[in-house]
């Protein structure tokens, strides 16, 4: 849907050149292979503030991930459709916390949850719930810490989420 308004806001004499067009082609082709199931990749894990960002923050330590703020048992969710590869509980920084696998390399971790309703091994779709906000680990409020690596290094997923 959102390619399609990006397309039709289009100025009219750009959408008619060859040229534009197969740099458009060229532009979305290289998109789709640095977004490997884009099109899976929306759902944000729960509802509420995003209160940490990607990158560097205040306390100066690198986050490798986003934090969002929320109410004890609230729903964290997976963002696209997965296995369960890995459940830890009480880890020292991360608290309670799943990672699913997904295709071409990616993987989504979920921390700080408070209760976790899957299993090792399990098939999760997009949207399903797969735990709740909690305030497990070194965190000061209930929250869910969110992460997406791609082959191992972690990206920004603002950047692949809507």
């Amino acid at each position: 849907a959102s390619l399609a308004i990006k397309i039709a806001r289009l100025p009219a004499d750009e959408n008619a050149s060859p040229d534009y067009l197969a740099g458009f082609h060229i532009a979305l082709w290289s998109w789709h292979k640095l977004h490997p199931s884009a099109d899976r990749i929306k759902a944000f894990p729960t509802n509420g503030q995003v209160i940490e960002t990607f990158g560097i923050v205040s306390s100066g330590v690198k986050n490798d991930g986003i934090n969002i703020a929320g109410n004890l048992g609230d729903a964290v969710v997976s963002s696209y459709d997965g296995t369960v590869a890995f459940i830890g509980k009480d880890l020292k920084s991360f608290g309670n916390m799943i990672l699913i696998k997904h295709d071409n390399g990616w993987i989504t971790a979920y921390a700080h949850l408070g209760d976790i309703g899957v299993t090792e091994g399990q098939n999760i779709r997009k949207g399903e719930r797969i735990g709740s906000i909690g305030q497990s680990g070194k965190v000061r409020q209930p929250q869910v810490h969110f992460q997406i690596r791609k082959s191992r290094q972690p990206v920004d997923p603002l950047q692949y989420i809507s």
